[in-house]
């Protein structure tokens, strides 16, 4: 992921089986994305707020050229506070 460019990036949460942690164990839900923000942000050694604009643009874009629509980046926006907080 470190050579990946952050317009190439999504972020979402493999539901409802592979909870992040710390949440390993328990049923996964949308929510729980902003561990895979946190977890970007590390690994790309940028600010979270960064890597929540930077996926919510890419979904938008995918939005406009993909025949389905993806709901993953609506909940990191809602979560928005929660991340950056």
């Amino acid at each position: 992921m470190e050579g990946t460019s952050l317009e190439y990036l999504l972020s979402e949460t493999d539901s409802p089986y592979l909870s992040p942690v710390p949440h390993r164990g328990e049923l996964n839900h949308p929510g729980y994305t902003k561990y895979v923000v946190e977890k970007i942000a590390e690994i790309k050694n940028t600010a979270k707020r960064r890597i929540i604009m930077s996926t919510a643009l890419t979904r938008k874009r995918l939005d406009k050229t993909a025949p389905w629509k993806l709901k993953t980046n609506i909940i990191v926006i809602d979560v928005l506070s929660d991340v950056i907080t």
